[in-house]
C-alpha cells in the first residue's frame, strides 16, 4: 500500500486574488459598526459628532488643524495628523448642547507652469442644540507663496474660513464640489446622517 506525503516548501504562502479596500469601502464597514460604537460610547454626552474621512486618491493630504464651534474631541478620538492615500480616518467631537468642528487638510503638488502649489479643503459639520445637521466644504488650490500669504498659520486659515461656513443661513445636510488645477479634477462629497449622534463623512476621490 502506498500513499502520499504531503510537504511544505519553506518560506510558501498560498496564492490569493489581490483586493485592494479602498477608503469607500471604509465608510460602509464604520456605517455597519456604528450601532455597536454606539453601545460603547453610551453615557457620553448628549450630542455627537462623529468624523470620517476617507480618501480615495493617491494624494497624501496633512492636518492643517481644526476649529471647535462647540465642545471638545473625545478622549482618543481625534483625528491623526495625516491621511495617507487609500485610507480612512476618524474622530468625534461631543458637547452636551449643540456641537460641531471645523477640518483643514492640504496637500503639495508641482505643476511645471505654475510650480510648486498647495490644494486644501475645510470641512464643516454641525449639530444644532435642535439636532438640525450643518455641513459645508471649502477648497482651493494655489501656488504656495500665496496660500502662506493669506495665513500667519495654518490654523488662522481653517478659523477664517469655518467662521465663513458656519455664518452660511442655509442649513444642508449634503455638500459637494470640485477641486481642479490642470490635470487635477478632484470631487469631495460631505454627508451628515442629522441625529444627537450624527456621523458627518467626506469622500475624496478622482472626477
Amino acid at each position: 500500500m502506498t500513499g502520499a506525503v504531503a510537504t511544505a516548501t519553506p518560506n510558501s504562502a498560498p496564492h490569493l486574488p489581490s483586493v485592494e479596500i479602498a477608503g469607500h469601502h471604509i465608510l460602509d464597514a464604520y456605517s455597519a459598526l456604528r450601532h455597536d460604537l454606539d453601545d460603547l460610547l453610551a453615557g457620553h454626552p448628549a450630542q455627537r459628532v462623529e468624523f470620517v474621512l476617507a480618501n480615495d486618491t493617491d494624494l497624501d493630504w496633512h492636518r492643517l488643524g481644526s476649529a471647535l464651534f462647540a465642545g471638545d474631541w473625545a478622549e482618543g478620538a481625534s483625528l491623526s495628523e495625516r491621511m495617507r492615500a487609500h485610507r480612512a480616518i476618524g474622530g468625534a467631537i461631543e458637547n452636551t448642547g449643540g456641537t460641531g468642528a471645523a477640518l483643514g487638510f492640504s496637500c503639495s503638488l508641482h505643476d511645471d507652469m505654475a510650480g510648486e502649489l498647495i490644494a486644501f479643503f475645510v470641512l464643516l459639520g454641525c449639530t444644532s442644540a435642535s439636532g438640525e445637521p450643518q455641513v459645508e466644504l471649502y477648497a482651493d488650490v494655489m501656488p504656495r507663496a500665496a496660500f502662506e500669504g493669506i495665513a500667519r498659520d495654518e490654523e488662522e486659515i481653517v478659523h477664517r474660513i469655518a467662521d465663513k461656513l458656519e455664518s452660511r443661513d442655509i442649513r444642508r445636510d449634503a455638500a459637494h464640489l470640485h477641486l481642479g488645477f490642470g490635470k487635477l479634477d478632484l470631487a469631495l462629497t460631505a454627508t451628515h446622517s442629522g441625529g444627537d449622534k450624527g456621523v458627518v463623512e467626506l469622500a475624496i476621490s478622482y472626477a
